[in-house]
């Protein structure tokens, strides 16, 4: 099943969990299913073959999948008709409890507002369901340590989110939400 073809990608990587990146790959491998074609339709270009790993698939998952799995989980709860478990994974990384994996979506191609569109209506929802999706920006803002303080109070008074690392020295890496258009 989905799971398990997940766990042979992270079994390829190398990886100690099954994340959601690997269930991801899974969903696109299966050319023959609603999850597969939506995200073909929605621009999925295949990555290029990495050499398989070595050993055991991993057999635990990642904290974040198993988050959207929760969400899928409370999703199936509220709908009355059985849900494709791979769709509904999918509507879950656009609009789920974290968007980890918009970037890894955008690298290969993806639409995120076409994939967000397509599951919503996979699955019975309403489009106004993709109107929660956050946008991060493209590139992030590198700021002095000194701004910092100034230019997240500047974010958060324009109710805008934001995601922040910190460097050695000092300054921070932002990636601001971007701004409805």
């Amino acid at each position: 099943m989905l799971i398990d073809s997940a766990r042979d990608h992270a079994r390829r990587a190398s990886a100690l969990h099954v994340r959601l990146d690997h269930v991801l790959l899974a969903c696109a491998d299966a050319t023959d299913t609603p999850a597969g074609r939506l995200l073909r339709e929605a621009g999925w270009q295949a990555p290029a073959d990495r050499p398989a790993g070595e050993g055991e698939a991993p057999r635990r998952l990642a904290p974040e999948l198993v988050m959207h799995l929760a969400w899928v989980s409370g999703l199936r709860t509220a709908r009355p008709a059985e849900l494709d478990l791979g769709v509904a994974l999918l509507l879950s990384c656009v609009v789920g409890p974290t968007s980890s994996v918009h970037e890894f979506l955008q690298r290969r191609g993806v639409d995120l507002d076409a994939l967000c569109t397509r599951t919503a209506t996979a699955l019975g929802l309403p489009e106004s369901i993709c109107d929660r999706r956050i946008r991060w920006a493209r590139e992030p803002v590198t700021v002095p340590a000194r701004d910092i303080a100034e230019f997240t109070d500047e974010l958060r008074m324009a109710g805008r989110k934001y995601k922040i690392g910190y460097q050695p020295d000092g300054t921070a890496v932002i990636i601001p939400e971007t701004v409805p258009s």
